[in-house]
């Protein structure tokens, strides 16, 4: 009687282990299927996202709208706009602020530049500062401008600056550089060419038909220039024209003819 008693808790307890474990399973297989679900969505929604944000990018409204530029006055607009992404044709959020900067660095022109980019307009705007061409010379046939800072610009024949000749080599221009770039812009602005081919010989003519003897550039000091401008002005009133020597402790003047 006992035995059989023992028997049937066994068989009993079988069962609930059994059922336990056939729960548990179960349990387990609909966790699973839940992750599984749960994954297949996110999967989904990912899936969806990406083809939407690729639609959007590949879709005429994705496209640059407008580049502003501002601040140019060597550089016509449309020079500038060439090297840039082009508007109505160019993503405007594939094309980062980077590629504008790269681009424009290339400018010999443009000495600095601000970028600003309105996303909801699709718009560039660009703030530049172009370089300020001091002289123009020219080396091995080749015609260029020097700007203010020393750095070597294309030649644009309607910008109008001292032309510097009797140039031996480069290593010359950081002097000339640094000896025009001190003077009164409207005293350089007034000279037509500067033939420095004879170092100790320099001579300046101007547009108002002067010859200025400075002998050595070094004395093309800034008092100097403001001598020379004064004798200038006054010899224009007498409707004078002819050379100015500076070698001297005194400016001198000398019409042409010697009248």
């Amino acid at each position: 009687m006992k035995k059989s008693s023992y028997n049937r808790r066994n068989v009993i307890e079988m069962s609930h282990r059994h059922n336990f474990r056939k729960n548990e399973l179960k349990r387990k297989k609909a966790k699973r299927l839940k992750i599984l679900k749960g994954t297949f969505s996110i999967a989904a929604l990912i899936l969806l996202i990406s083809i939407s944000i690729f639609a959007f990018l590949n879709s005429p409204v994705a496209l640059i709208s407008e580049i502003e530029i501002h601040g140019n006055f060597l550089l016509e607009k449309q020079e500038i706009l060439e090297i840039l992404p082009k508007v109505g044709q160019a993503n405007f959020y594939a094309k980062r602020t980077s590629y504008y900067k790269e681009a424009l660095a290339e400018e010999p022109l443009i000495k600095d530049f601000s970028i600003e980019r309105n996303i909801f307009h699709r718009r560039v705007i660009i703030d530049i500062t172009e370089r300020t061409p001091l002289f123009k010379t020219i080396d091995n046939d080749e015609v260029y401008l020097v700007s203010i800072d020393g750095v070597k610009l294309p030649n644009i024949k309607e910008y109008s600056v001292p032309y510097i000749t009797g140039l031996e080599n480069s290593e010359q221009i950081p002097h000339l550089v640094d000896v025009l770039s001190d003077l009164d812009n409207s005293f350089v602005e007034s000279v037509a060419e500067v033939n420095i081919e004879n170092s100790n010989k320099v001579e300046l003519y101007t547009v108002d038909n002067f010859t200025i003897i400075v002998g050595d550039i070094q004395r093309l000091t800034s008092n100097r220039v403001i001598e020379i401008m004064q004798l200038v002005e006054f010899q224009k009133s007498q409707d004078q024209r002819g050379i100015i020597d500076i070698r001297g402790r005194t400016v001198t003047f000398s019409p042409f003819g010697g009248e």
